[in-house]
């Protein structure tokens, strides 16, 4: 049986006098046919059971007295059918209880019990986790335990809204129409059949007619039908009536799908639906016709916005030459909005977490998001901030920079000609060749140039920090390979070692014991970053911290956590590095450092910032920069791993 099937049951057996069709057609906001099919349909399964729904012009449906507690039995069977339903993890069954409290408002607790197979005192425990995470997570707080048994205290649209993000979450994570989380949400009214048949005339459609949207798009769609069908024949109906007269191509694909399935949606419900599938990404046409002028110069003022914030703060720059990629990160930031608008963001629960992306590109994230708070009024939620951080990693490159080299020469000035086109045909614009001169001169050369490496036909002592790159003339495939290995593994290591050296400098690093808390640490770095000159206030920036904190919860691999100017408290480049140590599980910090520094000299910024990422964040560094006493003993610790994880990264 469908839901609406037993509802005009329990619709009959409630009217014992009996009930008219009339009636039933108000109650459940169907036309009179749709009624008469229906109970056909209930008749006919009711036969195989010697059971049906009787009628007169007098009583009109009625169900006989001598049949009614049958009737009962009957449907108590179908309202719970097997126990337990596969439900065996915290997260499966707080899934379950949420679709019993969805098909089901006031529940008792003792039959959800029953049904799962666990104790009531474990459903309490579930509920009251259930309650957390759609208060945290989705911003709901609807869910009510009122004498032993379970509620949804909260308007139609909005039960509606919470159920779509979950699909919508659910769909993100796992890529397919259908997976165990989908099925456990939806287990009581879930019908295969009907889903797929959805989904595929939403391809059809969408064929027929040239609309491109993303295949987890159409899968959303499909949902979205479905679900406020089901609603609606749960007589389930939204409280605020609408005018739907939007003429777009999504406008008539809703129409299509109403008339396809003789559906019967009013006009509120294609309304809200219009902007549910909006929010996710069902934007048809690439013009984007569809938006009107105040939200599209939304989208492109955030557009451009961060764009120029992205390349002032991290020095990434989309893909110029990849205008495909540009228009697709563009549609993302319009669906964002309208996600942000709507109530439609991205839900963070357990089963849809992701490991975070990169922190050069996390953090770009965040800065996304106070864009989005400076416009709507708005925080994006954690998964959201994620998902964006992920967008930008895939659709932004780093802003190109080139080696300078110089070219130590005696007398042949024709090998530096020979060598320096070589260099220029096979690395192009990776090298700058500043130019030559004589082993006398070099010094002189590197204070006015300052190269990053020397080039040179012959050995040589420098008597210089500089690296020396010896090739032969001409050079060959083995000396581009060398040449190639060289540029990055010394040059690199020079660039990170200049970086740490400073990082570890007298004024920047501090060495604790364990009478300090990690808040004490985390305002003495943004201090030490206030006196080096890369933050305007310490107590700003501290503020800042603490609200991406709430917002953003990101727990520290390792027990290092690093702190990064960004926005408006932002002068130039700097990092703060927190290192907590566990024992016996309180918390001690042992080491902090802070520093300012001018990394468009010390090396490319991104690669720098992943191999601090991943050197402070290592699982066995806490526990090695635990047993550190002072700055000495730091700076070698830090020197001899540095090593190895360069190598490791190359």
């Amino acid at each position: 049986m469908s839901i609406r099937h037993r509802t005009i049951i329990e619709s009959v057996l409630g009217h014992s006098e009996g009930i008219t069709g009339k009636q039933l057609s108000g109650q459940l906001r169907v036309s009179g046919k749709t009624v008469r099919n229906d109970i056909a349909a209930v008749n006919q399964w009711l036969k195989e059971e010697g059971l049906s729904i009787r009628s007169s012009q007098r009583q009109g449906y009625y169900i006989e007295e001598a049949s009614r507690s049958r009737m009962l039995a009957l449907l108590k069977s179908q309202e719970y059918p097997q126990k337990g339903r596969g439900a065996q993890t915290p997260i499966e069954r707080r899934l379950a209880i949420l679709d019993r409290v969805l098909g089901h408002p006031g529940s008792p607790i003792e039959r959800i019990a029953e049904f799962l197979w666990v104790s009531e005192q474990s459903i309490y425990k579930d509920i009251a986790c259930l309650d957390q995470e759609l208060k945290e997570n989705c911003g709901f707080s609807g869910l009510w335990v009122h004498n032993h048994k379970v509620y949804l205290k909260a308007g139609e649209a909005e039960i509606r809204r919470l159920v779509l993000r979950i699909i919508h979450s659910c769909i993100l994570r796992g890529g397919q129409l259908m997976d165990r989380w989908l099925c456990q949400l939806m287990g009581s009214i879930i019908n295969l059949d009907e889903i797929y048949t959805f989904y595929d005339q939403v391809r059809d459609y969408c064929v027929r007619n040239h609309i491109r949207v993303p295949q987890q798009v159409l899968y959303m769609a499909a949902w979205a039908v479905f679900y406020v069908n089901v609603r609606r024949e749960e007589a389930h109906f939204l409280e605020k009536g609408a005018c739907f007269n939007r003429k777009d191509r999504l406008a008539g694909f809703l129409r299509f799908m109403n008339q396809t399935f003789f559906l019967e949606f009013e006009d509120q419900d294609l309304e809200f639906l219009y902007r549910a599938l909006r929010a996710v990404g069902f934007l048809p046409e690439e013009e984007q016709k569809e938006i009107c002028v105040e939200e599209m110069s939304q989208a492109r003022e955030l557009w451009n916005r961060f764009r120029g914030e992205l390349e002032k703060q991290y020095h990434l720059t989309f893909l110029c030459e990849d205008q495909e990629q540009q228009a697709y990160f563009f549609r993302e930031l319009k669906c964002l909005l309208c996600r942000v608008r709507e109530g439609y963001q991205l839900c963070g629960w357990p089963f849809c977490h992701k490991e975070p992306g990169e922190i050069l590109y996390r953090e770009a994230a965040v800065m996304m998001s106070r864009l989005v708070r400076d416009q709507t009024g708005m925080f994006l939620t954690a998964e959201e901030v994620e998902r964006m951080a992920w967008r930008v990693q895939a659709c932004a490159g780093r802003r190109e920079r080139s080696v300078k080299m110089v070219m130590v020469c005696e007398e042949d000035v024709g090998q530096y000609y020979r060598i320096r086109r070589w260099l220029e045909e096979r690395l192009g614009d990776q090298v700058k060749v500043r130019g030559f001169c004589p082993g006398y001169l070099l010094e002189e050369e590197c204070l006015a140039a300052r190269p990053d490496l020397a080039v040179s036909v012959k050995p040589k002592d420098l008597g210089l920090p500089l690296p020396l790159v010896i090739l032969e003339d001409p050079p060959g495939a083995e000396e581009e390979r060398k040449v190639r290995e060289i540029l990055w593994d010394r040059i690199q290591k020079h660039r990170i070692r200049s970086f740490l050296d400073q990082l570890i400098g007298e004024q920047g690093v501090m060495v604790c014991g364990a009478g300090i808390s990690l808040e004490d640490m985390t305002r003495r770095c943004a201090e030490a970053l206030k006196e080096r000159g890369c933050i305007r206030d310490a107590d700003d920036f501290l503020g800042e911290i603490r609200e991406r904190a709430r917002a953003y919860p990101w727990k520290a691999e390792g027990g290092c956590h690093i702190l990064l100017p960004f926005g408006r408290h932002g002068i130039k480049d700097g990092i703060a590095v927190a290192v907590e140590r566990c024992q016996e599980g309180n918390g001690k910090v042992v080491f902090a450092a802070s520093c300012s520094c001018d990394l468009e000299k010390s090396g490319d910024r991104d690669e720098t910032w992943r191999i601090l990422d991943s050197f402070f964040r290592s699982r066995d560094m806490a526990g090695k920069l635990g047993g550190i006493r002072d700055k000495k003993g730091l700076l070698k610790l830090v020197s001899e791993s540095l090593e190895t994880k360069i190598q490791d990264r190359r």
